[in-house]
Order: structure tokens, then sequence, then C-alpha cells
């Protein structure tokens, strides 16, 4: 993400797994760097800061935006292993993608029975406070497709959004379907 003379780039970051792993907070297989000259010059940050409890983490293939040269997002998948949840997580800075803080749950379900993958970001450039993240559920819950003929939950396939009109502050609920398909007979190769 560029805004200004501020640009951070984030990716996937094994170094960050292992520094993490030995701390009292999350983990996280997030890193990030950051320039303040145009992309001239980078400085390797680390991971964002993780989740506040050991067993969160932040999974990586993260997506950074920015509203300005001073308020970057980064979006990442993220897992709570305690109670058992998949979703996306948001952390905030405030000093041109320096430093990030702490992850914010956006997107939260069960582990038993989805997995939240493949997040992605966008703000709107006419109103940065708006922000649209999504991603892909792999839902095996059977609540939408339901089962099949012995019972098993037919897995549904689905780009889901959630979006913010505060700047991250808040996000809606209940995401919006982009688009799904069920993995049953009608959708062999779903």
């Amino acid at each position: 993400a560029w805004c200004g003379t501020n640009v951070v780039v984030a990716f996937n970051d094994t170094s960050s797994e292992v520094a993490t792993l030995l701390g009292p907070r999350g983990v996280s297989l997030d890193g990030y760097s950051y320039s303040n000259d145009t992309a001239a010059s980078f400085t390797y940050a680390g991971t964002p800061t993780p989740g506040t409890g050991t067993n969160t983490f932040m999974l990586g293939d993260p997506s950074v935006a920015c509203a300005d040269s001073g308020h970057f997002y980064l979006s990442s998948i993220w897992m709570d292993g305690t109670n058992n949840i998949t979703g996306i997580s948001l952390s905030r800075s405030t000093d041109g993608g320096q430093t990030f803080a702490a992850p914010a749950v956006i997107v939260a379900k069960s582990a038993m029975t989805h997995f939240v993958d493949k997040d992605w970001m966008a703000l709107d450039p006419q109103n940065p406070n708006d922000i649209y993240v999504t991603y892909t559920d792999f839902d095996y819950s059977g609540s939408v497709c339901g089962t099949d003929t012995l019972g098993n939950p037919i897995p549904r396939y689905a780009i889901e959004m959630v979006t913010s009109t505060d700047g991250g502050a808040t996000f809606g609920s209940t995401p919006t379907v982009v688009e799904q398909v069920c993995a049953n007979a009608s959708s062999p190769e779903a």
C-alpha cells in the first residue's frame, strides 16, 4: 500500500513465526516492511503486534491498504486455537505503517465447521473510512448446502465480504455473500 511518501509491504514471514513462538503473546506468520521515502529504501519491521492470547495466530496471506500517509490497515487470516475460531483480523497503524496495533477480529466462525482463507482488502478512494474485506469461507457445516444421502454435510465454498464505514472501528456482523457454490452432484467440480 502506498500513500504519500509512505509505503507498507506485508508478506508471509517464517522469521516472525519463530520470534513470536517464544513470546508471551499470540503467534504471527505475517511480516512487513515500510518505507518513508517513496520506496527508495525499506525497513524490515518484523511482525505486526500479534494477538493477546497465547493460542491465537495470525496465519499469513496479509493484505495492506492505506487511507492516507498516516493510516494503514493490515488484514490477515486469523485463528483462536483455544476457542476453535477461524477468521480474519485487522490491524491498524496511525504512524505511517511503522507499527501496528494488536489485531481486532473482524470475521469469526467455528473452526469445527469452517476454514476462512485468502483475505483481501480495499478502501474507497472517495471515502477512505469505508473498508471492504473479502475472504473465502470453506463451509463444512451443512447449514447452507444441506447433507448428502448418508447424512454428511455438503461443502459450501463462498466468497464473502465484510465492511466498515468508520475506518475499521466496527464491521457489520453479517457478511455479504459475493458468490457461493455447493459441492454436490450438480457442481461436482466445485
